[in-house]
């Protein structure tokens, strides 16, 4: 962008809006063809909402403004779910299609590392949705798109190992954030972190260690602090105001929804639990470093994925009320 329009900000500013733009179309597009047209208008608004309200800074709908990775990610992720789900569907599966889905889902790990923490849960729905054409037509396509989304992750490594001499699969700031996220309180005796050879054994981050040795020594305080961030991340704590609203009723039907989703007659095809998967993979992300220093939840992708399952529980909720309203009349 700074090529086209030069070193001035607007630039990228635009092409960051334009994109949250298409993040808002990929959830409705990826809503109707889970749930269908109703739930994806449903999400559609539930989008638009979210990209107005869910700022990482004060004013709302600034949630590019410090360039942080998140103003890529959320597009990329919300495609990414978008093409597994028409990627896992019946029929045949074109192999530009499997290179194309295994190339945006690394990139998407290459901008935010900890969606690694999905990959396998992932991996296991495709397989079950695929295991049938495996029996009558080629394993192929499935190669393709983990050889695309391993080979562009592994660029990372490939980098990791140039630069550092060092076997990463990708950089990222996990353990400066879990031992931030998770502050150890005055008493506990750090230096044993040093002491123990099991963390030298695992080959431990020292920061890590020191965090292992909070649980251990203190497991209640430390555990106090997941449900705290759980909490905060569910919208049950921190500064009212229109975000933690949005947060707390976003989880509150998605849950509902997905709920629906699964005690229904026929939770129908896999693909319907990828967001959820994504969804669940972050949360745990969230509450176990839960670095929120930055002052912004780093709950997004979450609450992002939760989108389709909120729409359901809507959906149902206003048909359930217009037969109740119809049968008085």
């Amino acid at each position: 962008m700074h090529l086209l329009v030069g070193e001035d900000f607007w630039g990228a500013w635009v092409l960051q809006r334009l994109l949250l733009a298409a993040m808002v179309w990929a959830a409705y597009r990826l809503t109707a063809g889970l749930f269908g047209r109703v739930a994806g208008w449903l999400a559609l608004a539930l989008a638009a909402y979210f990209v107005s309200v869910m700022s990482l800074v004060e004013p709302p709908f600034e949630l590019s403004h410090p360039l942080l990775g998140e103003a890529l990610f959320l597009p990329l992720l919300a495609f990414w779910i978008l093409a597994l789900e028409r990627l896992s569907g019946s029929g045949a599966v074109p192999m530009s299609r499997a290179a194309w889905t295994g190339v945006l889902g690394g990139v998407a790990v290459l901008t935010r590392s900890p969606l690694l923490l999905a990959l396998p849960p992932l991996g296991f729905v495709l397989a079950k949705t695929w295991w049938a054409r495996w029996r009558r037509a080629s394993v192929l396509p499935f190669v393709i798109f983990a050889c695309c989304l391993g080979g562009t992750i592994g660029i990372a490594t490939v980098r990791n190992v140039v630069v550092s001499g060092q076997w990463v699969l990708v950089s990222n700031a996990g353990p400066i954030n879990l031992f931030v996220g998770n502050m150890p309180p005055a008493g506990i005796d750090l230096g044993r972190a040093n002491a123990r050879s099991i963390y030298r054994w695992l080959g431990l981050d020292p920061l890590v260690a020191k965090i292992a040795e909070y649980a251990i020594q203190a497991p209640g305080s430390f555990g106090r602090g997941l449900v705290r961030k759980a909490r905060y991340v569910l919208g049950l704590l921190g500064p009212r105001g229109a975000e933690r609203r949005f947060s707390a009723f976003i989880c509150a039907s998605a849950l509902a929804g997905l709920t629906l989703v699964i005690a229904g007659p026929s939770p129908g095809h896999p693909s319907r639990f990828l967001p959820a998967i994504v969804a669940i993979a972050h949360f745990a992300v969230v509450v176990v470093i839960g670095n929120f220093t930055y002052g912004y939840r780093l709950a997004y992708p979450m609450y992002l994925m939760l989108l389709p399952y909120s729409a359901v529980a809507l959906e149902r909720g206003g048909r359930a009320i217009s037969r109740r309203i119809l049968a008085r009349t």
